[in-house]
């Protein structure tokens, strides 16, 4: 799928326009404030995910000077394979519209698979396991369409049995159902990272991205070293529930549940050529470098949603370009090229002589095409 057109009206510092895209690679250039992230924001929200760091629904009204006429909105027309209009109306709350028939954002989601990195999403190598975890849920939301209602279920379980065990009640109760729904996210992460694992390393030009080739694994919540994941449901359900009584006397004493997919971490590791031994990316990898496989990582997350949804994704990147000299920029560039897929790239810089695509400039809250 590729965004072809869109059009927005009284959004954020964004002025009213109707714009046509490349189906391939778009750079949106600007300094800082100019609106490059709020463009991201629109698309992110015409594809069927939320608003950036939770923001409400009033804080996405116009404010860049003036009488505010009219609503709040956003269109986008998809093509590939099939077409879809998406249509976002914001007031007090925010409502979606799909070929103009009402829906959620989780059914837009499954017509137009889209992902978005932000700066602090980028930080999958040196960052805490909850980042890892948020990359991990994004792209099961995508391959799954009930994941993000059983993980949003389960978290609201973890906190039940938060409250239960610091007010000194016995947390089984809760025991039941949150084995059900842990191993049932626990199936789907296991699927999803076992197929990253795969594409990460496939053979092809993201190679050039990592200097040295990537292993990508899931250690669940509460597991030992060396436990994996289990192809049975009942199993890993078992499992759980094992692993459930084992802390249970420790779940009492320090009052946090030790048990499930809230402290699962994805272990991202550099094969080395030299005795098949695993290394820390943060130990043999420059920044640069780093910046490079958390990219491959990304594309990697494509390619599973490619094979699993049968449809081209597409990518929201946020200062994709930051931390990488000149080579890097260049290989990241031609990368994103050789992925086939829709790209919008938003850098601060407009120095890549190489660029293969449409480049847009922002000026407060305004856009050209260059």
């Amino acid at each position: 799928m590729y965004i072809s057109e869109t059009y927005w009206n009284n959004f954020r510092n964004l002025k009213p326009r109707h714009l046509f895209w490349c189906s391939g690679l778009n750079l949106l250039t600007g300094k800082n404030g100019s609106g490059k992230t709020n463009m991201l924001e629109a698309l992110n929200l015409a594809c069927g995910w939320g608003t950036f760091y939770n923001a409400r629904a009033a804080e996405l009204r116009t404010w860049y000077g003036g009488n505010v006429t009219g609503n709040t909105e956003i269109s986008c027309n998809a093509l590939g394979e099939e077409q879809v209009i998406s249509e976002i109306f914001i007031s007090s709350r925010i409502s979606v519209k799909t070929n103009k028939e009402r829906t959620s954002f989780s059914e837009l989601r499954a017509h137009i698979p889209a992902l978005c990195f932000l700066p602090y999403d980028m930080n999958l190598i040196d960052g805490t396991p909850g980042v890892r975890r948020a990359f991990i849920d994004k792209l099961c939301a995508l391959i799954s369409i009930p994941y993000a209602k059983r993980l949003s279920d389960y978290k609201r379980l973890v906190r039940h049995r938060i409250k239960l065990l610091r007010e000194g009640k016995s947390p089984n109760i809760t025991s039941q159902l949150i084995s059900f729904i842990g191993s049932w996210i626990w199936s789907v992460r296991c699927s999803a990272v076992k197929m990253l694992d795969e594409n990460v390393s496939f053979e092809s030009p993201l190679n050039a991205l990592s200097p040295f080739p990537l292993r990508v694994s899931l250690k669940l919540g509460g597991m030992e070293n060396g436990e994996e994941c289990l192809n049975e449901a009942d199993a890993m359900k078992d499992k759980f529930i094992e692993k459930l009584k084992f802390y249970s006397e420790r779940e009492v004493k320090a009052k946090v549940p030790f048990v499930g997919p809230h402290r699962d971490d994805i272990l991202i590791s550099v094969y080395g050529n030299k005795g098949n031994s695993d290394f820390s990316p943060s130990a043999v990898l420059s920044r640069g470098q780093k910046r490079r496989s958390v990219i491959s990582l990304i594309l990697a997350s494509g390619r599973v949603m490619e094979l699993k949804l049968k449809r081209k994704p597409l990518f929201l990147l946020d200062e994709v370009f930051s931390e990488l000299d000149e080579d890097g920029r260049l290989i990241v560039a031609n990368a994103l090229y050789d992925s086939g897929w829709q790209i919008f790239a938003a850098s601060a810089e407009n120095t890549f002589s190489n660029w293969q695509g449409k480049v847009y400039q922002l000026r407060d809250g305004d856009i050209l095409k260059l």
